[in-house]
């Protein structure tokens, strides 16, 4: 292998992880989804409505599958 083909996998490789580093920090940030809705009045939102806003914004499904579907969509050009 060429210098420069080794050099640009190895860039491609730590964009990756910096990527999925950045990506698990922001889950892991404190606050959720709910509460920034919600604000002050997420206790007495109802159980049934969180469960409903958790999956329309895909949030009830592994972190490591929404990551992957993250990438795809970066790869496919879908930005938003």
């Amino acid at each position: 292998m060429s210098f420069a083909f080794k050099k640009i996998l190895g860039a491609l490789l730590l964009l990756l992880i910096f990527s999925f580093v950045v990506f698990v920090a922001l889950d892991l940030s404190s606050g959720s989804v709910l509460s920034g809705i919600y604000g002050d009045s997420v206790q007495s939102a109802n159980s049934l409505l969180k469960a409903r806003l958790l999956a329309n914004l895909g949030l009830d499904r592994p972190l490591l599958v929404r990551y992957l579907e993250w990438l795809g969509r970066i790869f496919r050009g879908i930005w938003g």
